[in-house]
């Protein structure tokens, strides 16, 4: 992270810190249950003293204004000597925000604006200014008057832009911007709609939504801002208090006052909003970044409010200033997968992991709405049976998807499965490839992925063919592969039987065959990849339609993978036909490890004692390299610790994966509590794992071995 990250990160940690303590205090006031004002003041660092004083003595003159209490500069002097410029800068803002309409520069009720507007009474106020209800008396209609307090964004140009962008916006779902003019002392003032109702915010302190309720809200909410994004224009102030409901309790969004036009790449609105309900892009600065799936992480915060009844700022933010995905996820857990899944969705860090528009977060919740009342919760999740050190396959897919990290869609399919699933059962050339690459590094999962997580959920019009490379004769292995699923007669290589199937399947127009060609690194690295050679005239054999590909290698063969893709006229293009497995976060191999220790026994279903979730903690920071965990280390970890107390004693007993394998082959082969047998072949146990190993000076597995050769 740079400087400028940091210091990003600095200032909107202080900002939610000021902004959570201060509505501590005035929420205590409103109780008439307030401390003193230095007990609230103590709980910040002196970082944000000043700003926190300024801000909690403004709070503090309000409600002792409203008690009729009487207050002076001189009392907070005396409380606070070193601070009179900032006592000082209280007592302005609370005279300029709470004095009456000759302080404010504010129209009198009962005037006439530019000899049309009639101001009738106030609705509201805040930073920006006063909303009044106004009568129109050219139309005869109420409408809602928004005047500022002094001149917003730093000149009146920049209103009229704002005004200019609202005009884009007529949607039955959006407050109408009817007219934008001058007082007589210049400041530009705002006509709208007016929406006889209350506010979503008015409306969650009354009690929670329910399921249906908040579904259809949502997806309201979501098509009408797929509106304003098809118009470029970004909202980036999502929250309760900007979605007005009327009489019949239909969703009205407004305050498009921080709204920014795609086109606008100069950041100059880069990091406005409500810090509870902004997206991580927004938070750290990033205007540049900030895109409609900014509004869409907006809206899913809240979505999780209207569900849970928990208000966002319950939540945690990682250093990424992201809300923490599993404490989302945990209290998400008892609701209906798809809606819990959607919401996930709707809260990815990343935003390309996010749905790509507010229309399909519409149409999920449309379907996920209409699901039946036993739809499973996230929470029921399917018994892991652990299979040692061997890949998943088919017979794992009932449980495989829960070992994924999300986003998840409605349906609870991972994207890291759905992304091949759409992509290998289309038909259209256009929208899907010749030939796909899923590449990470070793051990992150590839095999399984493919095997029990995406064919098992593949069309019935594909036929997947699952051919592991070993780097001995691997053409030839293939060939036999083929014939085995069509009818070639006479000999021929493999390029002849590619394109003899690719033309049998254009004829029969049945199915297509899906070629899955695992670890391709070792047929790369025994067989060097030539631009005549038999793999490359092979692929290009695939045509997407009926026949097509993926290859599985591991992300350090990248170059050579590269030289092969572009012989055979592929480009790999990642989110295209080309996809990266990745290590899992800490947090997700926690939860693995967590279900594998179910599945021996060792932990309950739900883990909530405390001793359990610090044995996975501390295990996992035991396994992790960079942050990163092995989906492979995980693995041999708790194979490893089978048949141990899953304690913090036997996690003290060795320091990392390497030190509890010797401990492991120690135990077995050389304690005197080994079993007399094993000690007897301990020479032996080394010989054959010496044979196994890799070839010197490299890190690629070895030829496969028979029985009869590591007998010899």
């Amino acid at each position: 992270m740079t400087s400028s990250e940091h210091r990003s990160n600095d200032f909107v940690q202080a900002f939610a810190t000021v902004d959570q303590i201060c509505d501590e205090f005035e929420s205590d006031w409103k109780r008439k249950s307030a401390g003193e004002l230095e007990t609230y003041l103590h709980k910040a660092d002196s970082k944000i003293r000043k700003t926190l004083l300024e801000e909690l003595i403004v709070i503090d003159l309000c409600y002792r204004a409203k008690s009729d209490q009487a207050a002076s500069p001189k009392e907070y002097e005396t409380r606070f000597p070193n601070d009179s410029d900032t006592i000082s800068r209280s007592f302005r803002k609370f005279a300029v925000g709470n004095g009456d309409a000759e302080t404010w520069h504010m129209p009198a009720i009962g005037e006439v604006l530019n000899c049309r507007y009639k101001i009738v009474r106030e609705l509201g106020k805040g930073g920006f200014g006063k909303v009044y209800l106004g009568f129109d008396e050219t139309l005869a209609r109420d409408v809602a008057i928004k005047i500022p307090l002094q001149r917003h964004y730093g000149n009146t140009s920049d209103l009229l832009d704002e005004a200019k962008v609202l005009a884009k916006l007529q949607h039955p779902n959006i407050v109408s911007v009817f007219d934008a003019d001058r007082l007589d002392d210049g400041r530009v003032f705002f006509v709208s709609a007016f929406i006889d109702g209350q506010s979503l915010h008015e409306r969650l302190r009354t009690g929670k939504l329910s399921e249906h309720e908040a579904c259809a809200l949502i997806e309201t909410v979501a098509r009408t801002l797929e509106y304003a994004h098809q118009q470029n224009i970004i909202h980036r102030d999502v929250k309760p208090a900007n979605i007005l409901l009327d009489k019949t309790g239909s969703p009205h969004i407004a305050d498009f006052g921080l709204a920014l036009d795609e086109d606008d790449t100069t950041g100059r609105r880069a990091q406005g909003g409500s810090v509870d309900y902004m997206s991580p892009e927004q938070l750290r600065g990033e205007g540049h970044l900030v895109n409609r799936r900014s509004d869409i992480y907006s809206l899913g915060v809240v979505f999780y409010q209207l569900l849970t009844g928990n208000h966002p700022r319950t939540l945690r933010r990682n250093t990424d200033n992201c809300y923490d995905i599993d404490q989302v996820q945990e209290e998400l857990s008892l609701f209906p997968l798809p809606l819990s899944c959607i919401c996930l969705k709707m809260l990815a860090p990343l935003a390309a992991d996010r749905f790509a528009s507010a229309s399909d977060v519409a149409d999920a919740i449309c379907i996920a709405n209409g699901a039946p009342r036993g739809s499973r919760r996230k929470g029921e999740c399917a018994t892991v049976i652990p299979r040692g050190l061997r890949s998943y396959d088919e017979r794992d897919a009932q449980f495989f998807l829960e070992l994924l990290p999300g986003p998840y869609d409605e349906q609870g399919i991972p994207d890291s499965v759905r992304f091949w699933q759409q992509r290998i059962n289309e038909t259209d050339p256009q929208r899907t490839f010749r030939v796909g690459v899923m590449y990470g590094p070793s051990g992150c999962g590839k095999s399984s992925l493919m095997r029990a997580g995406i064919i098992p959920l593949l069309g019935e019009h594909v036929k997947p063919i699952f051919f592991e490379a070993r780097g001995d004769d691997d053409a030839g292995r293939l060939e036999d592969a083929l014939r085995e699923h069509f009818p070639i007669a006479g000999a021929g290589d493999l390029t002849d039987m590619m394109r003899h199937a690719r033309k049998h399947l254009s004829e029969k127009r049945t199915h297509k065959t899906l070629i899955v060609i695992d670890q391709l690194e070792q047929w790369l690295h025994n067989q060097p990849f030539q631009e005549d050679g038999e793999l490359a005239r092979a692929l290009r054999q695939c045509d997407g339609k009926w026949l097509q590909c993926v290859v599985l290698i591991r992300a350090d063969f990248w170059m050579p993978l590269s030289r092969l893709m572009r012989h055979i006229d592929v480009t790999t293009q990642e989110h295209g036909n080309a996809r990266v497995v990745d290590l899992f976060s800490e947090k997700h191999a926690q939860r693995v490890l967590a279900m594998i220790g179910h599945a021996f026994g060792q932990f309950p279903l739900r883990l909530d004692n405390v001793e359990h979730l610090k044995f996975v903690e501390t295990a996992i920071q035991k396994v992790e390299e960079d942050g990163r965990v092995s989906p492979f280390r995980i693995v041999v970890l708790a194979e490893l610790l089978r048949n141990k107390p899953w304690t913090q004693e036997t996690l003290a007993s060795f320091d990392d994966l390497e030190s509890l394998l010797l401990s492991f082959f120690d135990d077995t082969f050389r304690s005197e509590q080994s079993h007399p047998h094993a000690r007897q072949h301990e020479a032996a146990a080394c010989r054959v794992l010496r044979q196994l190993l890799p070839v010197e000076g490299t890190d690629i597995r070895g030829h496969s071995k028979t029985y009869a050769e590591l007998s010899e």
